[in-house]
């Protein structure tokens, strides 16, 4: 392993490196080397799992359980079905009387 070395030590004698302080200044700020990193973001996967987000968003309201007739509109009395259609009861019987 020494002689390794120095032979290496040898063949690179005459080579001088002229930037030495700054590629040590570089390598001590750890934070500048771990920021100057360049990001790829593949964008069929991630525009993929954004729309599926935003239909999920927009379906979720729809999907939802609506409260019933009788718990928006509460009232006294009951609910009749003549017809096909629905009636509250009080407005039925006083339908009926004014058409008798």
């Amino acid at each position: 392993m020494d002689k390794v070395k120095q032979k290496l030590d040898k063949e690179l004698n005459q080579i001088q490196f002229s930037s030495k302080q700054q590629v040590l200044n570089n390598s001590k700020n750890k934070w500048n080397t771990f920021f100057n990193k360049q990001i790829e973001i593949p964008l069929v996967p991630v525009t993929g799992v954004a729309i599926i987000f935003i239909t999920l968003l927009s379906i979720y309201p729809i999907t939802k359980e609506s409260p019933s007739l009788i718990e928006q509109y509460p009232a006294e009395g009951q609910i009749v079905e003549k017809g096909g259609s629905i009636y509250w009861e009080s407005w039925f019987n006083e339908v009926r009387q004014h058409e008798s």
